[in-house]
């Protein structure tokens, strides 16, 4: 695992875990308590972050690439994997779950499973953004070379002076005189 998919799983596990509560417990709390502000915006933050992040590398590599598709899998490859973005999920998760009063679990199967469901939604809608940055770094990098209308310009004519030759006459090999001997 490179650095930066390590980050990436750190910072994307807060929006899964968010969205991981939000699938076990629905409406009956909040997630973090008094804290939970802070983890929306903080979750907000990192999408916004995630997606800069994405325009960046497509507009820097747009050159060395012809198709989106090429590009999008040279985008996806800093993109977290589903096991290492459910597990910093679930210490995101437990973080949040200890800043908040007590109150009834659910079953550690279900948290689970919504936390596998989530990291992969997360996961699909950044693949997606990546093919959607791919494609416009790449449709925008080759609007500028669109055919276009050729302009008639009158260009002004310059006399050359060269020499005229007759096409009849026949061309002359002209040969130094002989060495006398």
């Amino acid at each position: 695992m490179t650095i930066r998919k390590l980050s990436a799983s750190l910072a994307l596990g807060l929006p899964v875990a968010l969205i991981t509560h939000t699938v076990v417990y629905g409406s009956s709390h909040i997630q973090a308590g008094d804290a939970h502000g802070l983890f929306l915006e903080g979750a907000v933050l990192i999408f916004m972050a995630t997606a800069l992040a994405l325009l960046a590398g497509a507009c820097s590599q747009a050159k060395n690439t012809m198709t989106g598709s090429v590009l999008a899998s040279v985008l996806m490859q800093d993109l977290p994997d589903l096991g290492p973005l459910a597990l910093c999920a679930g210490g995101w998760f437990t973080f949040g779950e200890s800043l908040e009063a007590p109150h009834a679990w659910a079953p550690l199967l279900v948290i689970a499973l919504a936390m596998l469901g989530a990291a992969f939604v997360v996961r699909w809608a950044l693949h997606g953004l990546a093919r959607l940055i791919a494609t416009i770094a790449i449709t925008t990098r080759t609007f500028a070379y669109a055919a276009r209308m050729p302009t008639l310009l009158a260009r002004p004519q310059r006399a050359v002076a060269h020499r005229r030759r007759l096409s009849h006459s026949p061309r002359r090999f002209v040969r130094p005189p002989p060495v006398a001997a």
